[in-house]
């Protein structure tokens, strides 16, 4: 496993060892023997074996945008609101997105009690999703980027994501690795990028390097299985304590 992250073969979730020990937060990146988190009813039934029980779980329709959305209502999810991202600072309400080779992103502010949950495939990470998701934490709950800590899930690694080179000329020289026949996306080192530049401490991201591609075992891909891949979930919460 890549540290500083775990892995509980009992949950199948995988999470960042240094956030476990926050009593007020919820947290994790579930793995393919978690199940098929296609459809949110599976995490509801689910969630109780996270210690979310009685949580409002909140996902968005994934458009591959970035736009964030905050949560407004007490009692009822913005399940099918369009939008890549979440933030909240509402105790009881469990922020997720889903992925299947896209980068998953969890932020999180200790000062303020607030977090965030990131769908960043590479349209996202384009237009910047992650730098608008640490803006809107600041300008909805008064976040300071430097407080932010970011966990960056399993996602397509460099060694797997092969793109065109309309969709490499979007990116940066640093993103992008040079091969034959076509060049390869480095989503994970660009989202970690576009953190350090919104302000984020380099020591408050972690990313765990694991290809969802090349590990079957652990992990849906899209880029390996086609339409027949599942869904991974990733979530972020506020205990009610």
């Amino acid at each position: 496993m890549s540290p500083p992250f775990t892995f509980s073969k009992s949950t199948g979730l995988l999470q960042l060892e240094p956030w476990l020990d926050r009593s007020w937060l919820i947290h994790g990146f579930t793995t393919r023997p978690a199940g098929d988190f296609a459809r949110p009813a599976a995490a509801v039934k689910a969630s109780a074996g996270w210690g979310a029980a009685g949580m409002t779980l909140e996902a968005v329709h994934q458009i591959h945008s970035a736009d964030v959305l905050v949560p407004r209502s007490a009692t009822v999810p913005s399940e099918r609101a369009p939008a890549d991202a979440l933030i909240s600072s509402d105790p009881g309400r469990l922020l997720t997105v889903r992925t299947a080779d896209c980068v998953p992103l969890l932020l999180i502010d200790e000062r303020r009690r607030a977090v965030g949950a990131v769908h960043a495939g590479w349209r996202g990470t384009a237009q910047q999703i992650a730098q608008h998701a640490v803006a809107e934490m600041h300008r909805n709950f008064g976040s300071r980027p430097a407080d932010l800590e970011a966990a960056i899930g399993p996602a397509i690694g460099v060694c797997c994501y092969e793109v065109g080179p309309d969709v490499a000329a979007q990116f940066p020289p640093s993103s992008i690795r040079s091969a034959q026949p076509h060049p390869h996306l480095d989503l994970i080192a660009e989202n970690r990028r576009q953190l350090l530049d919104s302000g984020v401490a380099g020591q408050g991201i972690h990313a765990a390097t694991l290809c969802t591609r090349c590990d079957s075992e652990l992990f849906h891909s899209h880029r390996r299985d086609g339409d027949a891949a599942g869904r991974m979930l990733a979530l972020v919460g506020i205990r009610a304590l």
